[in-house]
Formats: C-alpha cells, structure tokens, sequence
C-alpha cells in the first residue's frame, strides 16, 4: 500500500508545480504583435545658398531673397533671417528693404549653416525742381505743395517768417509781442488767448488746428491755400525721398517723390528768434496748422527731415513724446516759414473772417471794410485798432454789432502822421475771434 500513496502524492506536487511555474497573464493566440520601430536617423544640413550675393537697392526699394537648402531630405529646413544694421537695410522671410545710405550684409541661416548677401543702398537722383508755384507729387491724399514759401517769388528765396498763428512778418519775434498771448516769458505765467487745450494757460477753446483768418498761406496768397496739417507734412516725408544739397547756390533739402519723381525745393531758412536769425543756410523748416495737443504753447513743424535734427536740444525745439517720428514742435512765438498747400482736407468753419486794407485814409480817419460770412454765426463783429507803436490791438474797438450784414467801420479822431494797424474780430459761440491784420499811415 505505501507504494500506492507515494506515487498520488507525487502527482500532486507535480501539478502544483507547473502551476505555479506557467504564464500569469499569457496572450491570447489573437493578440496582435507590435513591430518594434526603427530609430529614424536625423539628416543634417550640408550647405544653404542664396539666389544673389550682392543686391544694389535704392531707398524704401525691396527685393527678395530665394534661399535653398541642401540636402533636400534635410530633417529641420527652417531658414532665418536677419541684417547686420537694420537702420540701411531690413529683411523678413527673404524680402529686402533699403531703408538710408549705406552698406549692410543680409544672413540667412539654416541648421549651423549659413549664406551672406552684401547689400548696398543709394538715393536715387532726384528730378530737376519744380519752378512751378502748385506742384503736383502724386500724393495719395491729392494735396498739392507750393514751389516756394509765402513771400518768396522762386524755390531758394526764403520768403517771411510768421509767429504761429499770425498772418504778417514782424520786425521782432519775441514771447510779449505774440498776438494770441504771452508764451514761456520768464517770471511772467504763460496766459493764451487763443488755440488753447490747456486750462493751466488761460480759457480752453479747444481747437488745435489754425482757422483760415489766422492762415498765414490763406490770408497772403488767397482761398486756394492753406498751411499744412502735421498729418499732410508727414504725408510728404513719406512719400518723398529727401536729399539734402543746393539749389542755385542755396543750401537746403530737395524732395523727390517716390511716385512720380517730381521735386520740391526747401531753402536753409533758419528760424528768427527776437530780432536774430538763428541756423540760417543750416536748418530747413517751416510751420504746420497743427496746435501741439499735450502743450498748448507749441506748435508741430517740419524741421530737417530727421529725428535728430540738432535743434531737437537747443531753441526750444523738442520731439511730442505722444506722438510718432516727424512730429517735432517749438514755441509759437518763434518766426518761422509757411510752405503753403492746396487741396485736401479743408478745415470746417462756422465763418471765415477777414479785414480789408484801409481806404479813404485822411490824417485822422480811416475806412475798413469788414467782412464775416456767414454774418449769421456771429453774435457781434467789427475791428480791433490801435496806434502800432502802442500794441496791443485791444486798445480801442469799434464794434459793427448788426450781425445779419457785412460792416465798413470808419475811424475817426486818428493822430495825424501815426502807423496804425487793426484786424477785424468776430464773437461766435461767446469766444472772441480775429482775422487779419493790416496796416495803414495816416499823413500829416
């Protein structure tokens, strides 16, 4: 019997050993099998060329750049782009832009591999200038310049300096003498009159942009002009390339359009300060109708054409920290030039205010005609006078209150052998407006 019970026993510790040895979770018969993939290799770059090594551009002229990259099977075919002195010549995505005079070198890099352009830029050579007083430069708004500056005759005549907002030349350009207020007078607060934004100065009208009875380009050339917005003066710094040189022998800048090649000519004006002209043949520069928003005091100019005119640290003349490049602005009691325009965006105005020149003029009375249109507007009109060497104008006033009709105003009691001057006002909306001024001498 012993045999017997060994051999059973024996085949149970057999079973049990083969399941404790077998498979924990075996597969089924229809589970798939996964392959094991391949490392992929990376393909390196070898090389990257470009379609030119070396590109002779004008200003704002582009041309792009093909690169190629070899192999073609490279793995990571990223090509980037950049310029050795982005103020010449700038690049995006191969497209190269001449920006100023000069050289640059064009990179294009793929992997650690790397292909050079050498790019030169020039200014192209500006078409002869315009003697024409309205010149046409095919600019997008269709406003037109003028050849020269009011009071000139040709493009090198500097023609007269204005205070911002006066119509006349002045024989001193000083911060007492402005006609719309006392501006930056040392020891005296700055109080304006008119053109103001700013409480801190004086009564807020709110306007920034010059109406035409104080156009200095309306009042001496007629309706069909006008002194530019700062909008328009950078229209045309845009739109032009500038070369700076001589014309009949005078220094100054010469504009070129980019659209029809057409050329302008800006005399080396300087700018009169007091009885003095400073910067004369060194600076060009002239006025917009454009009030200085963020200080009521300045008002936007054209100045040498650049950013970092020297003028920016000296004279008063400073870059509008809220605005764009070309927006510089200085004191509007400084005498500067007008470079007239026409066509464009007009100003609306309630009225345009003008003052006649004086006729019937007798050793102690004058006739001057004043006109308002639409008479309508105005609560009250006439004209301001005063002997000239005992300015201000608001020393006497004869009113021409009928407001539904033009007025001639006759002046009496004047002083025999005496320069007078007089401008014609308006009061619209309860703010008190003036027109142009002109002056007459009584005689003995």
């Amino acid at each position: 019997m012993k045999p017997f019970k060994l051999s059973i026993i024996l085949s149970v510790a057999l079973f049990a050993a083969a399941v404790s040895c077998g498979p924990v979770n075996p597969s089924s018969p229809n589970d798939p099998v996964t392959p094991s993939k391949p490392e992929q290799k990376k393909v390196e770059v070898t090389g990257i060329t470009l379609s030119e090594t070396s590109l002779t551009l004008l200003i704002d002229e582009e041309k792009t750049l093909t690169a190629t990259v070899t192999p073609d099977d490279a793995t990571d075919k990223t090509v980037t782009w950049s310029s050795d002195d982005e103020s010449v010549a700038s690049v995006s995505n191969g497209k190269v832009k001449g920006l100023a005079e000069g050289s640059a070198t064009i990179t294009a890099k793929a992997g650690n591999k790397t292909a050079t352009c050498s790019v030169t830029v020039t200014r192209p050579e500006p078409g002869p200038v315009s003697t024409e007083k309205m010149v046409d430069l095919g600019l997008p708004s269709g406003v037109k310049w003028a050849g020269w500056n009011v009071g000139a005759t040709k493009p090198e005549e500097f023609g007269d300096y204005f205070s911002w907002g006066e119509t006349k030349p002045k024989d001193s350009y000083w911060q007492d003498n402005y006609k719309y207020g006392v501006i930056n007078k040392y020891g005296t607060p700055d109080v304006i009159y008119k053109y103001n934004v700013n409480e801190e100065y004086g009564v807020v009208d709110g306007r920034t942009r010059l109406t035409s009875m104080d156009d200095a380009a309306y009042v001496n050339w007629g309706s069909e002009w006008r002194m530019p917005t700062d909008e328009e003066k950078t229209e045309l710094l845009a739109n032009t390339t500038h070369t700076e040189g001589t014309y009949n022998e005078v220094p100054g800048w010469i504009f070129t359009s980019k659209i029809n090649n057409v050329s302008i000519f800006f005399p080396a004006t300087g700018i009169m300060d007091q009885t003095r002209s400073y910067y004369t043949y060194e600076e060009t520069i002239f006025w917009t109708a454009t009030l200085r928003a963020n200080d009521p005091r300045m008002a936007h100019i054209a100045c040498n054409w650049i950013e970092d005119s020297s003028l920016l640290h000296e004279a008063g003349f400073e870059m509008d920290p809220q605005a764009e490049s070309y927006h510089l602005s200085t004191w509007r009691y400084y005498g500067l030039p007008v470079r007239a325009v026409s066509g464009g965006s007009i100003p609306e105005e309630a009225y345009a205010l003008t003052t006649a020149e004086a006729t019937d003029v007798t050793s102690t009375s004058a006739r001057v005609v004043v006109t308002i249109t639409p008479a309508a507007t105005a609560t009250e009109f006439g004209l301001l006078y005063s002997d000239y060497a005992k300015a201000p104008l608001v020393s006497a006033r004869v009113s021409k209150a009928a407001a539904n009709e033009n007025g001639v105003v006759v002046l009496n009691d004047l002083t025999p052998k005496s320069e007078y001057h007089a401008c014609a006002y308006a009061i619209v909306d309860g703010i008190e407006y003036t027109g142009n001024e002109i002056y007459f001498t009584t005689p003995k």
